[in-house]
This record gives C-alpha cells, sequence and structure tokens, in this order.
C-alpha cells in the first residue's frame, strides 16, 4: 500500500463513488499501486487482465484497435473509470511521464459494487413501502457479513 493512496483518491473513481466512507476504508486494503517510469509501457505482459486499473497520476499516451490514439491525464474525466474496459481494445500504451497506477482485482470489486447496489435497492424499496425492515438491513450490512474480506475469500467469493 502506498501512503499517497487515500480515500479521497478512491472516493473520485467510478464506480467506487458510490461506496460509503467505510466501505472505501476497508477497500484500501485491497488496493495495489503501481509506480511506472516515463517511456515505458505500463500494460505489458497481461498487466491489466483481472484488474481494474486506474491513473492516478501522471500522463499516458493509449492507441486503440480502432485506430484512435489519446493522451489521458490523472486529472481528467477518463482517469475516473478503469483504464480499457470502455473503450475499444487497447494495443499500445506509454507513460509520457512518472505514472502512478490503482489496481484493484475485479472480482473483488464487482462483488463489492453487486452487495452495495442491491443494499440500496433494498433501503430505497423499504422507504418506499414504508417498511420498518430498513434497520435490519443496514444492520445486516454493518455486520461484515459482505465485508471485502469475506467477498475475496469468505462464503461470498467465487472460486
Amino acid at each position: 500500500m502506498n501512503e499517497a493512496l487515500d480515500i479521497r483518491v478512491l472516493a473520485a473513481l467510478e464506480p467506487i463513488s458510490t461506496f460509503s466512507p467505510a466501505r472505501l476504508r476497508e477497500l484500501l486494503d485491497y488496493c495495489r499501486v503501481e509506480n511506472v517510469e516515463a517511456g515505458q509501457n505500463p500494460f505489458s505482459n497481461n498487466f491489466m487482465q483481472g484488474r481494474s486499473v486506474y491513473l492516478v497520476r501522471g500522463e499516458l499516451e493509449l492507441s486503440y484497435a480502432d485506430g484512435n490514439q489519446v493522451m489521458m491525464r490523472a486529472d481528467s474525466e477518463w482517469a475516473r473509470h478503469p483504464i480499457g474496459k470502455r473503450q475499444p481494445v487497447i494495443l499500445t500504451a506509454r507513460t509520457l511521464s512518472n505514472v502512478q497506477l490503482l489496481c484493484i482485482d475485479d472480482d473483488l470489486l464487482d462483488r463489492m459494487v453487486t452487495w452495495d447496489q442491491f443494499a440500496m435497492h433494498e433501503i430505497i424499496k423499504m422507504r418506499a413501502d414504508k417498511t420498518d425492515s430498513e434497520a435490519a438491513v443496514r444492520r445486516l450490512l454493518n455486520s461484515g457479513m459482505f465485508s471485502a474480506e469475506n467477498l475475496s475469500l469468505g462464503p461470498f467469493a467465487t472460486g
């Protein structure tokens, strides 16, 4: 874990920005930071496979399979989203400066987002139905049953 990474960095990223502060602090333990020097290809050797990768510092040049070339800066809207998840395939990448990449396991992130969305849906539904079950759902969510540890290693982990 790199000391420069904190909850504010995670809170600015998608889809992570929807997480509560407690959930963000929990996720910090499962993040990995990679520092890459200028002029390198940070995505060689299947680096991105199975990971959501975010540019949190520096600049990258990306060349896509559709012929487009994009310069991505860490403070841009593009950098708020995982690299390569919504665009055509990245053919080449080159760091234009020293960069810092934040890496999160795709499976863990998917499970955390899914459980959080499910919980929010249930709470909203209960408010609309005027039921008293909202407190029970909140207790369940705060119990740790759906913690990042359980979602990555416990009964809710895949494979």
